[in-house]
């Protein structure tokens, strides 16, 4: 599926964004790339592939929170 100057400005309309012609090829050729290669990932059998957020699994890195007291300050003056 390739995408044409028709549609890319159409997008860009839609996306309330302005480009010169030049720029406009650019974003076109780029969405064209984007298109490619996601049909490329279709063309692979994921059959029982569970999906991920990550490519890698990501643990906690975040330390553990313990409570602790936290001592009254006392206001040295005048207290309304």
């Amino acid at each position: 599926m390739k995408i044409t100057i028709e549609e890319a400005r159409k997008i860009a309309l839609l996306s309330r964004l302005e480009f010169s012609t030049e720029d406009l090829e650019k974003m076109r050729e780029s969405m064209n790339s984007i298109l490619t290669h996601m049909e490329e990932l279709n063309q692979h059998d994921t059959e029982g592939v569970e999906p991920t957020a990550h490519a890698v699994e990501q643990y906690n890195v975040m330390r553990m929170h313990f409570c602790r007291r936290v001592m009254k300050r006392r206001w040295r003056g005048r207290q309304k």
